[in-house]
């Protein structure tokens, strides 16, 4: 079901085109505990955007100049990971989204809801932590490939090649196409604390429409602890993320107000209760280099619950 009302600024202020936030994250579900259980659960992930006055250009060589712009993405989640072999995992997402942008100088909010694009990605743990108590150094290391798939409403509104309103092109749900999704994912323990590295890349393609959302790389590295009481663990985790995309094109035309790199700050916790465990991450910007004009994410934050299932009380 869909519910879209993203021709109102396009009517109230045809001479109008909004510039928005980027969100350039691939694909990453947390810490991976070294154990050998799968789970599904429900996310909330919010990334709030806002821009002052400003004027700027946009792809088709116009200018135009805006008052105070907020753009809000929201998704949640249904997640899931589960151990097909011992060696094999297969993790991935299914989301539904609610996109909204606002300007003080438009006459309404543009908005748009409905299911958006989902990835399942296979994973493949090429080495395992050590099962010896006098190994004090574990190590896990697994490489991964998967798929986006176009379920979400992609933007058709084209007009001499080019977007009609570039700019609510950042609102549609999905992207229209089949994308190829990499990860590495490499994870070193010590007792309780350890490190843990993500790097995802995710090459995206043409859309019927003409559309290619510009290829995505994406890079982690967390410091995490955890804390053991009788029936329950505690888990905060502390790193950084960095983002990078190149600009998106329609019928190679590239669209100059997309496209960069941010640079967050991370940090969060999950509590883990025999089969539930909760989780909360929250991003800060740090740095950010952007192409064009486009408004800097103020907020972005996730929370989240996960039934664990094939639930063993383990201290690996």
């Amino acid at each position: 079901m869909k519910k879209t009302v993203l021709l109102v600024l396009c009517i109230a202020l045809p001479n109008l085109l909004l510039a928005c936030g980027c969100d350039m994250l691939i694909a990453y579900q947390g810490i991976l505990p070294s154990d050998y259980n799968g789970n599904i659960g429900l996310n909330l992930r919010q990334r709030y955007f806002k821009g002052a006055a400003s004027t700027h250009n946009h792809s088709d060589g116009s200018a135009h100049e805006h008052g105070q712009m907020k753009q809000l993405l929201t998704n949640y989640e249904l997640n899931y990971r589960f151990f097909i072999t011992r060696k094999i995992m297969l993790s991935g997402n299914l989301p539904v989204a609610d996109y909204q942008l606002s300007s003080s100088k438009a006459a309404a909010t543009s908005r748009n809801t409905g299911i958006g694009d989902p990835f399942v990605v296979a994973k493949y743990e090429i080495i395992s932590p050590s099962k010896k108590e006098e190994v004090k150094n574990k190590h896990r290391l697994l490489i991964g490939t998967g798929v986006k798939l176009p379920l979400g409403t992609y933007y058709k509104d084209m007009l001499n090649n080019l977007p009609a309103d570039e700019n609510l092109l950042q609102l549609q749900l999905g992207t229209g196409s089949f994308d190829w999704i990499a990860n590495v994912n490499y994870q070193l323990k010590h007792k309780n604390a350890g490190l843990q590295t993500d790097v995802s890349f995710k090459k995206n393609f043409t859309n019927k429409a003409g559309f290619e959302k510009g290829n995505q790389l994406n890079a982690q590295a967390n410091y995490f602890y955890q804390k053991r009481g009788q029936k329950s663990v505690f888990m905060p985790f502390i790193g950084a993320l960095y983002e990078n995309a190149i600009s998106d094109n329609i019928n190679n035309n590239v669209l100059i107000n997309t496209g960069g790199s941010n640079l967050y700050g991370n940090f969060g916790a999950e509590f883990f209760m025999k089969k539930i465990s909760i989780y909360f991450n929250y991003q800060q910007l740090l740095s950010q280099a952007l192409n064009g004009f486009q408004m800097k994410n103020n907020l972005r934050f996730t929370l989240g619950i996960n039934y664990n299932l094939n639930y063993k009380n383990t201290n690996n």
